[in-house]
């Protein structure tokens, strides 16, 4: 019959229309599947990348900060010698009594340097070891050396006598003033 066969048509040309979207789905499918695996290992190889680039800046900000650290423990090591070193020097200068030298850039005579010192409440200084002899001939100074009492017969301002040798080159400097004060 006609309706049969116009049914048949009608139901060919729809199994057929279906499968063709089946089909297309199917390609739709497996084209969004092969994009969503595409996306993954770009996220994948992205996100390596980015914790790759993270790690290599990490472990950059670490070595540095290592090397900061390692300084700051030689400093620290270096400061606390120094401090150990000036206490030392500290406790010898207390042993020896407090010093302090000033070194004048006026131009004056063994009289007027001396008398300088003593308006300040010090004196030429008494060179009674050798450091301290070493380190002041490296200066042109008066000290507190003389033999204005007794031609001859070197004393020292607080009257004590020379006991060890000075050169005559040493005796005749003068070109600034040196004083010893003693702090008290």
């Amino acid at each position: 019959t006609i309706m049969e066969s116009e049914n048949i048509y009608i139901y060919k040309n729809t199994v057929e229309e279906l499968n063709q979207t089946i089909n297309s789905l199917q390609d739709n499918y497996t084209d969004l599947m092969t994009e969503n695996d595409q996306l993954q290992k770009n996220f994948i190889s992205l996100s390596q990348k980015n914790l790759e680039t993270r790690v290599r800046d990490l472990t950059a900000v670490k070595n540095q900060l290592i090397v900061r650290d390692r300084q700051l423990i030689t400093r620290v090591r270096d400061l606390t010698a120094e401090k150990k070193q000036l206490q030392r020097d500290f406790e010898s200068l207390n042993k020896k009594g407090p010093v302090c030298l000033f070194m004048s850039s006026e131009l004056k005579n063994w009289s007027d340097s001396r008398q300088y010192c003593r308006d300040h409440g010090a004196d030429l200084i008494i060179i009674n070891t050798e450091e301290k002899q070493v380190s002041l001939f490296s200066e042109r100074v008066w000290i507190g050396l003389s033999d204005t009492e007794q031609e001859g017969i070197m004393k020292w301002v607080d009257n004590s006598t020379l006991k060890q040798g000075i050169t005559e080159g040493q005796r005749n400097t003068r070109t600034t003033t040196d004083f010893r004060h003693r702090l008290r």
